[in-house]
């Protein structure tokens, strides 16, 4: 059976930091005058370079009515999560990142689909620079595209009604 274990002393410092610089309950300099110490002694304890001893670490959770089973859930909630504000503005930065990733996929899709359409015209140039005219005109005024789209959709009804009055005068239906 494997069997892992936590490591006691990291989950101990995440505590100590939580407890002494984010909720203040105590501070590091009236802690290390409780346990007999210097408060670089804390500071090492809190940044882990230096990891007390159990009996330290006994003496440190007696001083501060902390039952050892607190001390290590919320030693672990600490290092879940953490509140560095270095991080905290990574994290945001790497979502930025995803979600524009996501947007640029989205783009060369629509633009993959556009392209396709425009392909298909005979005066592809013409098909582009009247393109370019209605971004133009969604850029001054969106309404006015609206506009622009309305009065295409007619002027087709009219080609249409026109090409049908023709085959019928052809014969061709």
């Amino acid at each position: 059976m494997f069997i892992c274990m936590e490591n006691e002393p990291k989950i101990f410092a995440a505590w100590l930091k939580k407890f002494i610089k984010d909720d203040k309950k105590i501070t590091a300099k009236a802690l290390a005058k409780k346990i007999n110490c210097d408060p670089t002694t804390i500071s090492s304890y809190i940044r882990g370079r230096t990891q007390p001893g159990y009996e330290v670490r006994k003496a440190i959770l007696d001083i501060t009515s902390v039952p050892h089973e607190k001390m290590m859930a919320d030693g672990r909630a600490a290092l879940v999560k953490p509140n560095d504000p270095a991080i905290e503005k990574r994290l945001s930065e790497l979502e930025k990142r995803l979600n524009q990733g996501k947007e640029t996929l989205r783009t060369d899709i629509a633009t993959e689909r556009h392209r396709k359409v425009i392909d298909k015209f005979k005066d592809k140039d013409l098909a582009l620079k009247l393109n370019e005219i209605l971004l133009e005109i969604e850029q001054m005024d969106n309404s006015a595209l609206k506009e622009a789209e309305t009065v295409l959709s007619l002027l087709k009804i009219k080609i249409e009604q026109e090409s049908t009055k023709k085959r019928t005068a052809n014969g061709e239906d």
